[in-house]
């Protein structure tokens, strides 16, 4: 729920839900959940404008999370780290992320580090590399929903400002 909150910037509202999720976490002994929620409250503390205390906390949570054995933990928050770079407008450390997360995340992770890393690759003018990549998710048989959306409103931005609104690539979408 709170990652749908985050989503819809509902910020206050996914601070709130996360502290209620780490009571309830820690009530559990789930120190997977504990990391997860605590790599979003970053997260969405680096979206609401505080980058230094929310990539600190996401980078304390992904620390813990690689010390205590937890690859799928540690996927989501290396995507969390690079979307909380990214939102801070470190594009060069949030590119770097990305990258790490698709070559080390779990398939659905890594096609969404890849999605998203478009748009770090569009805002440093790298429109061609961000096509590739877009396209390759698309081709993907695996790709997330979220990470198709992604990738198609990334690649429809690119071709339209290129001037070619009506590109091919479009045919899965409507296929679906």
């Amino acid at each position: 729920m709170a990652t749908h909150l985050r989503s819809a910037a509902s910020y206050s509202a996914a601070l709130a839900t996360l502290s209620a999720a780490q009571r309830d976490a820690e009530a559990c002994g789930r120190a997977d959940l504990l990391l997860r929620t605590e790599g979003l409250r970053g997260n969405v503390l680096s979206r609401l404008g505080k980058p230094g205390e929310g990539i600190a906390a996401v980078r304390a949570a992904l620390d813990q999370a690689l010390v205590g054995s937890l690859p799928d933990t540690a996927a989501e928050l290396q995507q969390r780290l690079a979307d909380a770079l990214e939102h801070s407008g470190d594009y060069r450390a949030a590119a770097a992320a990305y990258q790490f997360c698709d070559a080390h995340g779990a398939d659905a992770v890594g096609q969404l580090c890849r999605a998203c890393a478009t748009a770090v690759l569009f805002s440093r003018g790298e429109w061609g590399h961000a096509v590739g990549v877009c396209e390759d998710v698309l081709a993907s048989a695996t790709a997330a929903p979220h990470a198709r959306a992604v990738g198609t409103g990334m690649l429809g931005l690119v071709h339209a400002i290129r001037g070619r609104p009506g590109w091919p690539a479009l045919s899965w979408w409507r296929a679906t």
